[in-house]
C-alpha cells in the first residue's frame, strides 16, 4: 500500500487565497478559495500542518495545538521549501 503525497501551494491575489494542490500522478487543483477583506497588505505566513486529524477532530484546537498526542496513529509527514505571500 502506497503512501498518498501531495504538493500543496497557497496564492494571494489582493483579497482571495487560493489553495492548490497536487498528488504524483494528477494535475494542479484548486482544493479552496477563501477571500478575506481584513488581511493587511503585507502578511507573513506560516503553514500548519495536522497528523492523526481523526483524534485531533474530537479536540479543541487549544489542546491539540499545544501538546503532543498519545493516542492513535500519525498520518502525516510535512515539509515546507518555502513560504512568501
Amino acid at each position: 500500500m502506497g503512501t498518498p503525497t501531495a504538493l500543496i501551494q497557497i496564492a494571494r491575489i489582493g483579497n482571495e487565497f487560493i489553495l492548490l494542490k497536487k498528488t504524483p500522478e494528477g494535475a494542479w487543483d484548486i482544493y479552496q478559495r477563501y477571500r478575506r477583506t481584513d488581511m493587511p497588505e503585507e502578511l507573513l505566513v506560516r503553514l500548519t500542518v495536522y497528523t492523526n486529524y481523526s483524534t485531533a477532530f474530537r479536540m479543541q484546537p487549544a489542546a491539540h495545538n499545544t501538546q503532543v498526542i498519545k493516542q492513535g496513529r500519525s498520518d502525516l509527514i510535512a515539509a515546507s521549501d518555502y513560504s512568501t505571500i
